[in-house]
């Protein structure tokens, strides 16, 4: 576990040694960690987890029927504070591989996904002839970002999130774009994947985005529940059909996938806009409510202490977790607690001195070392 504040402060909190965990046991310890933290002046306002069956139930948890996390928005009673709601966020660039996977496996031939949007297809051999058109017919790239990996990614290569992002984001909508125009009227076919990446662009824009969020009149959080609902007008539409009911599994993204981007995005706007409503002074960084923070540190356990280990012991973990805490900074340089003029700002695990701890003497002459050889 991390707490992540909204000022960019980071600090590890807890870690435990288990193969697997289930949502009672994650519902336990994760309010047991909100009431220590509330204990020591630190209030949690969301929680950002992946898309792990677990996570998933650890949700759903929280909710009794006949209200469900969507009809709640994701935000739920913070038990530590009952006047505060907490939000339950799905991962950004968890959804955003979803999607591109959802993508991946949609197909006219032997693939298990045909999606469909206002009756057209959206198939991902039109990401590659988009791609291709850059290729072939182009002295200068649309998009030069794009690679093989991007089209036909290993195992590996689908976990890297830069690789879904950028074949989602405003480049690739510029190019399938530019793609259809150059059909001459003949790229109507193309209609919903375009309207796919209008939408999928400007959510991977705004979760990028390192600009604050200060006002609840930022247009970011309008577009954003633009996105969410045009997720839940393509669920409607197919729902609404005709089409039997194995058709329109196939014809849309999954259950799973689409839940976890309204979790994400309407947990997001509660969490934005209790922050804003209660804390006038507040600000909300779109592009810090991920879990890339927890993913970071990942990385330097694995490899940054300790030398090069992908499978570190329960022992390894605790002193790599232990030194990560006492070699970072417990101030933000983002936030009022920051360095001003010749003050230092307080840092309990660091000191200062006006001058070197070892003192060197300077124009001091040097001793002959006098040495006598006897030889027998």
């Amino acid at each position: 576990m991390v707490f992540l504040g909204n000022t960019g402060f980071r600090w590890p909190i807890a870690y435990f040694a288990t193969r697997e965990i289930s949502a009672p046991e994650i519902y336990s310890v994760f309010w047991d960690a909100v009431f220590q933290l509330h204990e020591w002046g630190f209030t949690v306002d969301y929680a950002s987890m992946d898309g792990a069956v677990s996570n998933r139930s650890f949700i759903k948890l929280h909710f009794t029927e006949p209200v469900t996390p969507r009809q709640a928005n994701f935000m739920v009673t913070n038990r530590a504070d009952m006047r505060r709601k907490l939000a339950m966020i799905m991962d950004f660039s968890h959804c955003v591989k979803k999607i591109r996977n959802g993508l991946l496996k949609s197909g006219s031939h032997g693939l298990p996904k045909e999606l469909m949007i206002d009756g057209k297809q959206v198939l991902w051999s039109y990401f590659r002839d988009a791609y291709t058109w850059s290729l072939d017919c182009n002295t200068i790239a649309f998009n030069r970002k794009l690679t093989p990996s991007h089209f036909d990614p290993d195992t590996a290569e689908k976990m890297r999130n830069h690789l879904s992002e950028e074949v989602l984001d405003s480049d690739m909508l510029h190019l399938m774009e530019t793609y259809q125009a150059s059909m001459d009227g003949k790229g109507g076919h193309l209609d919903s994947t375009v309207k796919l990446l209008k939408n999928t662009s400007t959510f991977i824009k705004i979760f990028r985005d390192k600009r604050p969020i200060n006002k609840l009149c930022d247009k970011r959080l309008t577009e954003l529940d633009d996105v969410a609902k045009f997720f839940l007008a393509w669920e409607r539409q197919l729902e609404e059909s005709s089409l039997p009911t194995k058709d329109k599994k196939i014809h849309m993204l999954s259950y799973e996938c689409r839940d976890d981007i309204i979790s994400c995005i309407n947990g997001f706007l509660g969490f934005a806009k209790q922050t804003l409503t209660i804390e006038a002074t507040a600000e909300v960084t779109p592009a810090m409510i991920n879990s890339d923070v927890i993913e970071n540190v990942f990385c330097q356990v694995r490899s940054t202490h300790n030398g090069s280990n992908t499978n570190p012991t329960v022992a390894a973990y605790g002193s790599t977790i232990n030194s990560i805490i006492l070699g970072q900074s417990t101030i933000s340089m983002k936030s009022n607690a920051k360095s001003v003029g010749n003050i230092c700002a307080a840092n309990p695990l660091q000191f200062y001195t006006k001058q070197p701890l070892t003192k060197q003497t300077k124009n001091m002459p040097k001793q002959k070392v006098l040495s006598n050889v006897i030889d027998y």
